[in-house]
């Protein structure tokens, strides 16, 4: 999907199947490189994130969110800003989720196990 102008991958994962970030690199490299037409050239590229939500821990890490993008390894010079991957790990989401953090409202979402965790969300998601 291209939302403002970038492609965007949208990948809902339940289990590790233990090659998960090969897989996302590979939707991402096949987006990246399907989105140039022919003849144009390459700074016609749009920049391409992968968005994963994701139902089990991926880092070792505390953070619910990580993104990731090419760095130099020693100065941490960004070698383009046309690649990216965010993951969202939520077992690490918090328990409590305020009205004032839409994110965290919709990705409790996916972690959502009964009505009444819906019904609190959609009641958190109307004050806004």
């Amino acid at each position: 999907m291209t939302v403002n102008g970038q492609q965007v991958d949208l990948e809902v994962q339940v289990s590790n199947e233990g090659d998960y970030p090969e897989r996302v690199m590979y939707y991402w490299a096949r987006e990246f490189s399907s989105a140039l037409p022919a003849g144009e050239g390459y700074s016609r590229l749009p920049r391409t994130l992968v968005v994963s939500i994701i139902d089990f821990m991926l880092f070792d890490c505390e953070e619910y969110h990580s993104f990731f993008r090419p760095l130099e390894v020693t100065r941490h010079t960004l070698l383009s800003d046309k690649m990216g991957f965010h993951f969202f790990e939520l077992p690490k989401l918090p328990d409590d989720v305020s009205q004032e953090n839409m994110l965290l409202l919709w990705l409790s979402l996916f972690k959502a196990d009964t009505e009444e965790e819906l019904e609190k969300i959609r009641a958190l998601s109307e004050t806004q």
